[in-house]
C-alpha cells in the first residue's frame, strides 16, 4: 500500500473508533430513554475524555518512535530512561498531599522533568549506552522508594497510587496542555525527521552528512522525556504503546520519519482509544484500568510482531 494511503486509511479508522468511543459506554447514546439534555451532558463528558485518550496515545507512540530512532533499536521503550518511575514518585507525593485533580499532574510532571535534567547532564559526556544504564539505575532506585511508599501510605491512598501505577484514564475534564504538547512535539519531530533518517544509516555516516549528533541527542532526549512525562502525568504508566506502534509500522515497511512520525501519532491514538473502549464496556458499568487492557492486548501483539520481524 502507498504510504500516503496508509495515512488516509489510518485517519479514517481513527474517526471510526472516535465515533464508537463517543457513542458507546455504560450508556448507549442511541437509547430512546435518554433525554436531549442528558445526551448533551454525556457527549460533553465523553468528548473531553476521548480527547485526552487520543493525546496520551499519540504522545507515547511518538515518544517511542523518536527514542527508537535515537537508540537505533526497535525494541526501545519510552520508559527506559526512568521517566515513568520519576512521574510515579511525583504521583505518590501528590496522593500523599491530597492534591486536587486539577493540579495533581503537576508533581508527576515536575519529577519527570527533573529526571530529564539529570540525564541531560550526562548525555553530553557519556555514550548513549551509558545514558540508558544511568536511566535504568535511576528507575530501579525510584521504584524501590515507590514500593516503600505503597507500604507506609494509608490503604485508601496506596490503592489510588496502585491504580495510577497500572495506568488509568478516568478524568472527564478537558485539559488542553497534553494537546499542545502533542502538536508541538509532532512539529519538532517532523523538523528533525531528515536528521533522524540520516542517523538510521549509522552515526558515522550521519556525521559525514553534517548531522550534529550531540545536538540531535540533546533535543531528542528532551523531547522524548517531555512527551512521556506529559502522558504519564495524566494517565499513569500505560505500557506497550510506545513499544508496539513504531515496531508495527516498520514491519509495514514504513521507515522514513516523514511518514513514521504522523502515522505513529495516529496509530498510537487508535490503539489506546480501542483499549479505552474495552475498559469502559467489557464489564460496564464497572471500569477496568486502561493500563491492564493495554497490557493484555499489547503483550501478545508484541510477541506476534517480534516473531514476524525475526522471520
Amino acid at each position: 500500500m502507498n504510504k500516503n494511503k496508509y495515512l488516509t486509511f489510518s485517519a479514517l479508522i481513527l474517526l471510526l473508533i472516535l465515533f464508537i468511543s463517543l457513542a458507546f459506554g455504560s450508556i448507549n447514546i442511541f437509547s430512546e430513554s435518554i433525554s436531549t439534555d442528558t445526551l448533551v451532558k454525556i457527549l460533553k463528558i465523553r468528548a473531553a475524555h476521548v480527547t485526552l485518550v487520543i493525546c496520551i496515545g499519540g504522545l507515547l507512540a511518538l515518544s517511542g518512535t523518536i527514542l527508537q530512532a535515537l537508540l537505533k533499536n526497535s525494541l526501545a521503550d519510552p520508559y527506559i530512561l526512568g521517566t515513568s518511575s520519576a512521574s510515579a514518585l511525583g504521583a505518590m507525593l501528590a496522593i500523599s498531599l491530597d492534591l486536587d485533580k486539577e493540579i495533581f499532574f503537576l508533581l508527576p510532571f515536575v519529577c519527570a522533568m527533573l529526571n530529564v535534567l539529570v540525564l541531560l547532564k550526562f548525555s553530553l559526556e557519556k555514550t548513549i549506552e551509558q545514558v540508558i544504564l544511568i536511566g535504568i539505575a535511576i528507575s530501579a532506585m525510584l521504584n524501590s522508594v515507590i514500593i516503600f511508599g505503597l507500604n507506609i501510605l494509608p490503604p485508601i491512598k496506596s490503592k489510588n497510587l496502585y491504580f495510577w501505577l497500572i495506568g488509568d484514564i478516568s478524568t472527564t475534564c478537558l485539559n488542553i496542555f497534553p494537546l499542545i504538547i502533542l502538536i508541538l512535539g509532532t512539529i519538532i519531530s517532523f523538523i528533525l525527521s531528515r536528521e533522524l533518517n540520516m542517523l538510521s544509516m549509522g552515526e558515522n555516516k550521519a556525521i559525514g552528512l553534517g548531522v550534529d549528533i550531540k545536538k540531535l541527542r540533546f533535543i531528542s532526549l528532551t523531547l522524548t522525556a517531555l512527551l512521556t512525562a506529559t502522558a504519564v502525568s495524566y494517565a499513569g504508566s500505560l505500557g506497550f504503546i510506545g513499544l508496539i506502534v513504531p515496531h508495527f509500522l516498520r514491519i509495514l515497511n514504513i521507515n522514513t520519519y516523514e511518514y513514521l512520525i504522523p502515522l505513529s501519532v495516529i496509530v498510537g491514538a487508535i490503539f489506546l482509544l480501542s483499549a479505552d473502549i474495552l475498559s469502559r464496556t467489557i464489564l460496564a458499568p464497572m471500569l477496568i484500568p486502561t493500563g491492564a487492557v493495554t497490557a493484555i492486548i499489547g503483550a501478545p501483539i508484541f510477541l506476534y510482531l517480534l516473531s514476524r520481524s525475526n522471520k
